[in-house]
């Protein structure tokens, strides 16, 4: 668990499970691996659909959250969070 409340592998906020969780009409659970692995996946799916498939602007929102991103565009700490993730990117992508 984070400072910030976020929980598991994903790092998901409770209110983040619970907006999944309604959104797939699921019951699943912050703290079981498997669950928050798929949370996490269908909350990065919500976000690219949100942002129009753009990349870097999910992966932020993702961190700073898209309300945050909307009003403000990508925050400084954002912009470093982005380029460590996507810089990993390469390692998880076929060869």
């Amino acid at each position: 668990v984070s400072p910030a409340g976020a929980v598991g592998i994903g790092q998901l906020l409770p209110t983040t499970a619970a907006f999944v969780n309604q959104s797939l009409g699921t019951n699943l659970h912050l703290t079981v691996a498997s669950d928050n692995i798929r949370m996490m996946a269908a909350f990065l799916g919500y976000l690219l659909r949100a942002t129009g498939g753009q990349i870097c602007a999910a992966v932020a929102a993702y961190y700073q959250g898209l309300t945050a991103l909307s009003h403000v565009g990508v925050l400084p700490v954002s912009q470093i969070y982005v380029r460590d993730v996507l810089s990993l990117r390469p390692r998880f992508m076929g060869s």
